[in-house]
């Protein structure tokens, strides 16, 4: 269990959930992706019919898998923190390897939006000494 951007993430047998607190449990998801300009949980699959009692799951399997993960791991505070999270399948962007949607603009002002600094190592140039004869 972990915490990023204020959200709690889950990962649980390969799959990613996120603690939804209006409802008091978590909740499937497929990826966590910059499209731009906010990062954005993608749990389109779970949420397409806003009338389906099943609504942010999708079946009565994922609710029931859900319901007990909330039961295993109630302690939502003590969750860890981390500065990165990639959720999703990442794929390289400049320097880094993030995960984004197929619309997101692959511009400079984009990725300046990221609040990200670059950590490539520079290499300088070494300042060696000859000594030369002076004969």
């Amino acid at each position: 269990m972990i915490r990023s951007g204020g959200r709690v993430f889950l990962h649980q047998e390969s799959k990613w959930y996120l603690w939804e607190p209006s409802w008091g449990m978590y909740r499937p998801i497929d990826s966590l992706r910059w499209d731009g300009h906010t990062m954005r949980v993608d749990d389109s699959a779970y949420c397409k019919d806003p009338t389906d009692p099943m609504y942010g799951y999708g079946h009565q399997r994922i609710y029931n898998k859900c319901f007990n993960l909330t039961q295993e791991f109630p302690e939502i505070e003590s969750a860890k923190h981390v500065s990165c999270l990639t959720i999703g399948i990442p794929e390289w962007f400049r320097d880094r390897s993030i995960a984004m949607t197929p619309c997101a603009p692959r511009t400079l002002d984009s990725w300046k939006r990221l609040n990200l600094k670059r950590r490539t190592v520079r290499i300088h140039p070494r300042k060696t000494f000859t000594k030369r004869n002076t004969n």
